[in-house]
């Protein structure tokens, strides 16, 4: 489009260089025209348009005209330029400056019909309604977004759009939720993140089934919150876990309340010469009242199992007879169970 342009306009600027009238002025009404051109016929013409004119055959001859006047009468006649004129203006080389520097701004000149319209490309350009900078036709928002605005495939429509987000009580698992209660509280069993409560969190868990009366944020039972199949509880003494957090340390504990075993239910050792480092009537072993990995702190043999936790025997939780439940947090082999805990 913009060469057939190019060519329009120059075929007009050619066409201005064959028709003097184009350029000159018309003569005063005394037939006067500024210093260098002649009044002939009402148009001031320069002598070398006059001279390079074509004259006509039959005029020239006439008694009464002179050179001048039949060269006029020809330029008069040729006024319109016809397309074999143009055709033959191109071909011939280009003598006049003026012609030469209007080809120039004619091929250099900006398109004239206006910016080019791509849909897709971010930029709205009318007719463009909208421009998203693609051409789908989104149906949904990105995760993580409750609304938002788009753009059909076509640029011609906005559109507006809700999406996926944590919050919004559906369970979005390929987006890496958990769970999705339908709001933003931390304190039941779904958190603000969409992510399980559990203990260890460090955030108490008020709602049932699984429950927290503590939350010391880690996975220790050797503190004064423990996990206890999967709920955090103040350490006590009978529930199987050595508290060696103050104010209150336990030598022993057994997970129970029998007074007369090796570890009394003030979960101190029963006999009062274990931890001497001795081994004593009753005692299966004495490390001096410390764990190693062979004797228990109570004076007795360190087993997996045994309801003593003793991590220099590499346990990392002992929960007795509850090791290995599925809903607690010690497996049989006194790991922590990471999935529950």
């Amino acid at each position: 489009m913009s060469r057939v342009l190019s060519l329009v306009v120059l075929a007009g600027v050619l066409a201005a260089c064959f028709n003097p009238s184009y350029d000159n002025p018309m003569c005063s009404p005394a037939g006067e025209c500024p210093d260098g051109l002649t009044c002939v016929q009402g148009v001031c013409r320069s002598a070398d348009t006059l001279v390079d004119a074509p004259i006509d055959v039959a005029e020239a001859d006439a008694p009464d005209s002179s050179p001048i006047d039949a060269a006029d009468a020809a330029m008069v006649d040729a006024a319109m330029v016809d397309a074999a004129v143009v055709d033959a203006a191109i071909d011939a080389p280009v003598i006049d400056a003026r012609v030469d520097a209007a080809v120039d701004a004619a091929v250099d000149a900006p398109p004239i019909d206006g910016p080019v319209v791509v849909c897709g490309n971010g930029v709205v350009t009318p007719p463009e309604v909208c421009d998203d900078g693609n051409t789908v036709t989104e149906t949904s928002c990105p995760y993580g977004t409750p609304t938002c605005t788009r753009c059909n495939a076509t640029c011609t429509t906005s559109l507006s759009l809700s999406g996926p987000f944590c919050g919004d009580a559906v369970v979005q698992a390929g987006s890496g939720e958990g769970c999705d209660d339908g709001n933003t509280v931390s304190t039941d069993n779904c958190k603000n993140n969409c992510q399980p409560n559990v203990c260890g969190d460090f955030l108490l868990d008020n709602q049932a089934p699984r429950t927290d009366t503590c939350d010391d944020g880690n996975m220790s039972n050797a503190d004064d919150c423990v996990n206890v199949n999967g709920e955090c509880r103040p350490a006590r003494c009978g529930d199987g876990f050595v508290d060696m957090q103050g104010p209150v340390v336990e030598v022993c504990d057994d997970g129970n309340t029998i007074d007369t075993d090796g570890c009394r239910n003030n979960c101190t050792p029963t006999t009062t010469t274990c931890g001497n480092g001795m081994v004593n009537p009753g005692e299966q072993c004495d490390s001096g009242g410390v764990n190693t990995p062979t004797c228990d702190s109570d004076c007795t043999s360190s087993s997996c199992g045994d309801g003593h936790w003793n991590p220099a025997a590499n346990e990392e939780c002992d929960e007795g007879p509850n090791n290995g439940n599925p809903s607690g947090c010690c497996t049989s082999l006194c790991r922590i169970n990471a999935p529950v805990c």
